[in-house]
């Protein structure tokens, strides 16, 4: 991944692990480093911890990032099963594109990030590298090549379609993913494979959420970042 991705502050991650004493995951909040915000602290966000199950027994710990992120599972042996979000948001802070070239912020709540390791417990920290999972696109629509009128061209987000082979069982939207392995795992379900199109959108929005659009001229660019499935 050519980007450096940093921890920003309510950055959250949370942690699996079938071997811990109570609750087998946990919510935990992220502080970035002041110094390398690539790196970070986690302590609880509420009331569930892991705790160190049998003294000598290996445990597994699977973390996820977005922590929060509503439909992720993982079960004991580190499949995780994420949805895949096909409508999808990028902030802009201005709708001139006359004069400028308008660069968009990604939500990074679709940029999901996964960490494994194994260890017995011990007295040390234990430390977890987490890494990109999906696949990132950086989209740049060029303005039009001669100015159609006063407003020129309006933005108001692009459309990707992606073709794929799948089969009549699977109904739902999601991948799974082997976090140890780091690898696509599970059944692509059962039948005939077929073919078919997939379309996420990826809309733009101001800095308090609602729909917005960028108006580009002759020469200018307005650059968007989608997250798509690995």
């Amino acid at each position: 991944n050519p980007y450096q991705i940093n921890w920003v502050n309510g950055d959250q991650i949370k942690i699996f692990c079938a071997e811990a004493e109570t609750a087998k995951s946990a919510l935990y909040n992220v502080t970035p480093d002041p110094t390398t915000a690539k790196d970070g602290t986690i302590a609880a966000a509420g009331s569930d911890v892991l705790q160190w199950g049998g003294d000598t027994e290996t445990h597994h710990f699977y973390a996820t990032y977005p922590g929060a992120a509503d439909g992720v599972t993982v079960d004991a042996n580190g499949i995780a099963t994420f949805p895949i979000n096909r409508n999808q948001k990028c902030t802009v802070t201005t709708t001139n594109g006359y004069d400028n070239d308008v660069v968009a912020k990604p939500d990074m709540k679709n940029a999901n990030m996964v960490a494994y390791t194994a260890t017995a417990p011990t007295d040390d920290a234990v430390s977890l590298t987490f890494k990109p999972l999906m696949t990132t696109l950086e989209i740049v629509v060029q303005g039009p090549s001669t100015n159609i009128n006063s407003s020129n061209a309006r933005v108001t987000g692009v459309s990707i379609v992606s073709t794929i082979q799948t089969t009549s069982s699977e109904t739902s939207d999601n991948f799974k993913y082997d976090i140890a392995k780091g690898t696509i795992s599970g059944s692509a379900g059962t039948g005939t494979p077929t073919t078919k199109s997939e379309t996420t959108f990826i809309s733009l929005v101001d800095a308090n959420g609602n729909a917005s659009y960028v108006d580009l001229a002759n020469g200018h660019t307005l650059t968007l970042t989608a997250f798509l499935p690995p």
